[in-house]
């Protein structure tokens, strides 16, 4: 069961209101960001221009959330291969078992290693954004993952699916995808919230060129 939607602002939407459903207290943990001081085109003055709090509000694909809140059932999604002996690979999905303030313990869902618990440590890593600059952060990489994005479910194969609209897709393609993830068609339900056309339809992009 997913939700899918165009823009990681929809993801964060989404998953916010459902985590807030969740019974329980939240464990929150925060990133420890700054600029690379290592890479070749460093500058002395970047932390002038890039403060802390603009580097804390960066929100990239593959890049864990600053303030990242999770509850016990909570499900998430790794951001990134951690280690392929173990399968814990990007795209994996878990349930959050335990907390501490250094490791989350969870357990693994797939069906092969259903059952499996992993614990997932606190490591740094860095952006690979086209940015001036590199971003490191020190954060679990992971992700609440009640919803995501339509392209980041390019390639699975759900039982359920709802598709959450509030503007209309934005690429070729990804209404198709989004539609196409579901095993039957009763299993699909759809969301429209757009204002700017008609009631039940939305707008499909498709580039002509593309399909020659």
């Amino acid at each position: 069961h997913l939700i899918l939607v165009p823009k990681n602002a929809d993801v964060d939407f989404i998953n916010n209101i459902i985590m807030s459903l969740f019974l329980g207290n939240a464990t929150k943990y925060l990133s420890a960001n700054s600029i690379d001081k290592t890479f070749e085109g460093y500058k002395y003055n970047y932390e002038t221009f890039y403060s802390i709090e603009f580097l804390n509000n960066l929100k990239m694909s593959g890049i864990s959330l600053y303030k990242l809140l999770l509850k016990i059932g909570t499900p998430i999604m790794l951001l990134h291969n951690l280690s392929l002996a173990e399968s814990l690979c990007n795209g994996l999905c878990l349930i959050c078992y335990a907390f501490t303030h250094h490791v989350i313990e969870a357990e693994l869902i797939t069906k092969k290693y259903t059952g499996t618990r992993v614990f997932l440590f606190c490591i740094v890593f860095t952006s690979v954004a086209n940015l001036s600059f590199i971003l490191k952060c020190h954060q679990f990489l992971v992700h609440p993952v009640f919803a995501i994005t339509i392209n980041k479910a390019q390639g699975q194969t759900l039982n359920s699916i709802g598709v959450y609209l509030p503007t209309p897709v934005f690429s070729h393609g990804q209404l198709y995808i989004a539609c196409s993830r579901a095993t039957f068609r009763t299993n699909l339900k759809i969301m429209l919230t757009d204002h700017y056309t008609e009631i039940g339809h939305t707008q499909n992009t498709v580039y002509p060129k593309v399909l020659l």
